[in-house]
C-alpha cells in the first residue's frame, strides 16, 4: 500500500504543478492546538492554544515562500483555520473559512499548503469557525521582502508583533450560546496586548526592550472581536511604513486608529531620556474607553514611567472627521518596490474603466426573535457542505443560490437568511460601495484580493461622489473601515479566481450573517487560472454523503459487457467483467485478466462492512472463478469505507481468505484454518459494492479522495483512464484508445466536473498530460 501511496503522490502532484515552483523555499510547521489557561485581563479562563502560546506562534517567511501547516485539533470541536490577507492565488481551497473548506474535526489533523505570491506585509490568522476567535488561536504571519529587492527604509534594529485588541472574559463557547439564544454579546470587559492587560504603575513585562538611538519596527494587528483602538507611545512618535502589505508614504504620527482585522507597521526611535515609557492602547468610537498599557523599557533606563499618558484622539462628534482625515493621509509608496522589482506605483489603477458597481449596505434585523445581520437583505448561514465543494462537484444548486444578494440594497426591509454567494466576472474591474447606516463603525475584509481603498465620506454615495476617490495613490490593501452614517468605496480586478469570502470583521455580525462569497470563475477552466481541488482535503456534508453511496442500488451487467457493473446515481464507478480471457467490449477483460491484476479490492456496503482482497505479496490465495490467484490479505470493518482493521499475513493464510468484524462474511464464505482457499466467482464480484482492479505495480497510479479514505485507480502503460472509471487492465498490456473509452471518460467529466487523463511512456517518464472539464480537455504541458 506505501509504495503505491507514493506513486498516487507523486502522480497527482505532478498533475497539479504542486502550486509553487521548484526553486522557492519551503518552510514546514506543525500545530497542536488545545484548550488552556490563560488570564488577558487577569481573571483566567479557558483559551485555545497552540503548541501551548497566546498569541500563536509567529510565521516568519519570505515572499513566495510555500508555508506547510500540519494542524493537530485536539479540542473537542472542529477547528479551522483562516490567514487573512495571503492572497492563495487560484487557491481557495486553502482559505481556511467555511465556505471553502470543512473544518478539522476533533482528533484529526490536516495539512494546510499555501505561497505568499508576490505579497509582502503583516498578517494574522485565526479560527473562523463558531466564535473560537474569543478565545484564541491567533497568531501574526510576517512576509518579509526578498535579498534582492529593496525596501524603502533602514533595516530597523529589530521587529515586534503586537497582537491587540477588545476581550471577554466569558468564553467562546458561553459567547455562541449567547448569539445562538438570539441576544448579543453586548461590550468587551477590556483591551489586551499580546496576551496581557496592564495598568498605569502595573504594566506588567515590557513590550519592547529599547536600546538608545535605535530605530525599532512593529507590527500591529487589531485581532478583537469589536471594536476600533487606537495606539500611541508615551513621549515617541511614529512613522508609518506598511500597511496590510504594502508599502506607505512614510507619514509621522502621534497616534493611530487601527480597526478590528487591520494591521500594518510603524517604525520608533528610542530618542528620549533613557526610562520606562508605556504604549497605550484605548478603545475607539465606544461609549464607555477601556485602556490598557504596555510597558517600554530602555536598556540603560532607570526611571519609572509617567502616570500622564498621551491624550487620545478626540470623541463624540469630533472623533470620525478626525479619523477620516487620518485615513485620507495614509498614500500608497509609488516609487517603492513591493513584492516585485517593478515600482508600486507602476499599476494605474486610476486609469481603468468600471465595469460594475456594486453597492453593499449593512443593516440589523431580527428574524424570529432572534439578532441577525444582512447585506442588502440577505443574512449569510454557513451551509454543512462548504460552497466551494458543492460549486465544484457540481452541486450548487442542492446548498445554495446565487445571487441573492443585488448590486444594490433593497428598498424594503425583508431579510432572507440563506447561504449567500454572489456571481462575479473573472477579470472584471468592480467598484464597491460599503454604505453604513448603523450608529457603530463596521470594518470589512475580502479574502483573496487586494483592492484600492479609494474613498471615505460622511452621508450617502451617489456617483458623483467619485471626484472625490483617489486615483492616484490610494493604499493597496485587504480592509476597509466604514464610520457611522457613512460610506467607503473601494475598487479591485476580479483576477483571482476561486470562492472567496467578503465579512465584517466584528465576529458577531459575520456569524450572525454579515457576510458573502463571491464565486468568481474562469470561463477556461484552466490550471493556469485555478488549482483543481487538493488531494487531501477533506469532504462533508452532501458531497460526503454522495461518495458514500456510490452504488445505489447493485446493477449486474448482462450479456457480453460482462457480468459484473456497478453503477452510481452521482458518480460513475463502474467495474465489467467479461466471461473467457479475451477482452470484450470497450471495457471488459477476461478472468485471465484479472487474475494477473496486481490487486483486486471487493467491498460489500449492503451488510454494512468493506473487504480487500489484496496484492501478490499477502500469503493465502484467492481465486476468480476460473481466473489465477490473486493474492489475499483482507480488510474489513464497520461501514463501506470507514473502520477498516488489517488482518495479518499470517491471520490472512490461516484463515485462507476474508473475514468481517465477528465473523460475518465478506463477499463469500469464510474457510478457517490450513490455508484454504476462499472462492469468489463473478456474481460475488457483481454483487459487490464497489470493486478496484489494478495492472502490476510499477505503473502509474492516480488518486482521487474520498475524505481520508480513497478510491485507487491504476492506470497501465499507454492506457487512458478518467476519474471515477475503473476498468480492468490486461497486466500492462495496451487497451485500444477507441471513441469508446473517451467517451466514457467525458461521461464522467460531466458528472464528476474534473478528469486527469494521461499518456505515460513505456519508461514511466511523463509524456504529457491533460486536464479535462465538462467534457473540455486543456494540454497543460
Amino acid at each position: 500500500m506505501g509504495s503505491c501511496s507514493r506513486l498516487i503522490f507523486a502522480a497527482f502532484s505532478l498533475c497539479l504543478a504542486v502550486i509553487a515552483t521548484a526553486e522557492d523555499p519551503y518552510l514546514f510547521f506543525e500545530w497542536n492546538v488545545t484548550y488552556g489557561p490563560i488570564s488577558p485581563l487577569g481573571t483566567e479562563q479557558q483559551g485555545i492554544l497552540i503548541n501551548g502560546e497566546f498569541p500563536g506562534p509567529e510565521i516568519n517567511c519570505t515572499s513566495n515562500n510555500n508555508i506547510v501547516v500540519n494542524v493537530f485539533n485536539n479540542l473537542d470541536e472542529p477547528f479551522l483555520l483562516t490567514w487573512a490577507g495571503i492572497q492563495h492565488r487560484k487557491n481557495s481551497w486553502q482559505d481556511g473559512t467555511p465556505g471553502t473548506m470543512c473544518p478539522i474535526p476533533s482528533g484529526q489533523n490536516y495539512t494546510y499548503k499555501f505561497q505568499a505570491k508576490d505579497q509582502i506585509g503583516t498578517y494574522i490568522y485565526f479560527p473562523t469557525t463558531s466564535l473560537q476567535r474569543a478565545s484564541g488561536g491567533m497568531g501574526m504571519l510576517k512576509v518579509h521582502s526578498r535579498e534582492l529587492i529593496p525596501v524603502p527604509f533602514d533595516k530597523p534594529t529589530a521587529e515586534v508583533a503586537v497582537l491587540l485588541g477588545d476581550w471577554y472574559n466569558k468564553e467562546h463557547k458561553t459567547l455562541q450560546r449567547i448569539l445562538d439564544s438570539g441576544r448579543s454579546i453586548g461590550k468587551p470587559d477590556g483591551i489586551q496586548i499580546n496576551g496581557m492587560s496592564g495598568r498605569v504603575g502595573d504594566p506588567g513585562e515590557p513590550l519592547i526592550n529599547m536600546v538608545p538611538d535605535k530605530t525599532y519596527r512593529l507590527r500591529v494587528c487589531n485581532v478583537g472581536m469589536r471594536l476600533s483602538v487606537n495606539f500611541r507611545f508615551q513621549g515617541h512618535t511614529m512613522k508609518l511604513v506598511e500597511m496590510e502589505g504594502s508599502h506607505t508614504v512614510q507619514n509621522t504620527y502621534e497616534s493611530m486608529d487601527i480597526h478590528v482585522g487591520q494591521c500594518m507597521s510603524v517604525l520608533v526611535t528610542a530618542n528620549q531620556a533613557p526610562k520606562d515609557y508605556y504604549f497605550v492602547a484605548s478603545s475607539r468610537f465606544s461609549k464607555h474607553t477601556l485602556t490598557s498599557v504596555a510597558a517600554v523599557r530602555y536598556s540603560t533606563g532607570n526611571g519609572f514611567a509617567s502616570p500622564d499618558l498621551p491624550p487620545p484622539p478626540p470623541e463624540n462628534n469630533a472623533a470620525v472627521p478626525w479619523s477620516i482625515s487620518q485615513f485620507r493621509s495614509f498614500k500608497w509608496n509609488l516609487t517603492a518596490s513591493a513584492a516585485r522589482p517593478n515600482p508600486q506605483g507602476s499599476y494605474h489603477y486610476g486609469k481603468i474603466n468600471i465595469t460594475r458597481t456594486i453597492r453593499l449596505a449593512n443593516s440589523r434585523h431580527v428574524v424570529d426573535r432572534k439578532l441577525r445581520y444582512a447585506i442588502n437583505g440577505v443574512s449569510h448561514v454557513d451551509p454543512e457542505t462548504p460552497l466551494k465543494l458543492a460549486e465544484y462537484y457540481g452541486m450548487a444548486d442542492r446548498v445554495f443560490k446565487y445571487d441573492l444578494v443585488k448590486d444594490e440594497p433593497p428598498k424594503d426591509a425583508n431579510v432572507v437568511v440563506a447561504p449567500s454567494v454572489k456571481n462575479g466576472t473573472f477579470r472584471n474591474f468592480v467598484e464597491i460601495i460599503f454604505e453604513n447606516e448603523e450608529n457603530s463603525v463596521q470594518t470589512w475584509h475580502l479574502d483573496g484580493y487586494s483592492f484600492f481603498a479609494v474613498g471615505i465620506e460622511q452621508g450617502k454615495w451617489s456617483p458623483e461622489k467619485r471626484s472625490n476617490y483617489n486615483l492616484e495613490d490610494a493604499v493597496s490593501r485587504h480592509t476597509v473601515q466604514v464610520y457611522p452614517n457613512s460610506w467607503a468605496a473601494v475598487m479591485l480586478t476580479l483576477d483571482n479566481a476561486g470562492m472567496w469570502n467578503l465579512r465584517s470583521d466584528m465576529r458577531e455580525r459575520a456569524y450572525l450573517g454579515q457576510q458573502l462569497y463571491f464565486s468568481i470563475v474562469s470561463p477556461e477552466h484552466s490550471l493556469r487560472d485555478e488549482y483543481n481541488l487538493p488531494p487531501t482535503q477533506v469532504l462533508c456534508g452532501i458531497v460526503m454523503e454522495v461518495v458514500l453511496h456510490l452504488i445505489e442500488p447493485h446493477q449486474r451487467g448482462e450479456g457480453e459487457e460482462g457480468l459484473g457493473k456497478l453503477a452510481g446515481e452521482e458518480i460513475v464507478l463502474q467495474v465489467e467483467i467479461a466471461e473467457g480471457g479475451e477482452e470484450v467490449g470497450r471495457e471488459g477483460a477476461g478472468e485471465g485478466v484479472v487474475a494477473e491484476a496486481e490487486s483486486l479490492q471487493i467491498g460489500h456496503v449492503g451488510e454494512g462492512f468493506g473487504g480487500e482482497l489484496a496484492g501478490e505479496d499477502h500469503s493465502g490465495e484467492v481465486e476468480l472463478d476460473d481466473g489465477g490467484a490473486v493474492g489475499g490479505a483482507v480488510d474489513a470493518g464497520p461501514g463501506a469505507w470507514g473502520g477498516a482493521r488489517e488482518v495479518p499475513q499470517e491471520d490472512a493464510a490461516a484463515h485462507g481468505g476474508a473475514e468481517g468484524e465477528d465473523g460475518d462474511a465478506v463477499g463469500g464464505d469464510v474457510r478457517r484454518g490450513g490455508g484454504e482457499e476462499e472462492h469468489h466467482g463473478q456474481d460475488d464480484v457483481a454483487d459487490a459494492h464497489w470493486a478496484l482492479i489494478g495492472p502490476p505495480i510499477g505503473e502509474l497510479a492516480i488518486e482521487i479522495a474520498v475524505k481520508k479514505y480513497v478510491r485507487r485507480l491504476n492506470v497501465g502503460v499507454d492506457d487512458v483512464r478518467g476519474a471515477g472509471i475503473v476498468e480492468v487492465g490486461d497486466g500492462g498490456g495496451e487497451l485500444e484508445r477507441d471513441g469508446g473509452v473517451a467517451e466514457l471518460i467525458f461521461r464522467v467529466a460531466e458528472e464528476l466536473h474534473d478528469v486527469w487523463v494521461a499518456d505515460v511512456e513505456q519508461d514511466l517518464e511523463l509524456h504529457q498530460w491533460s486536464c479535462c472539464y465538462k467534457g473540455r480537455c486543456r494540454d497543460l504541458n
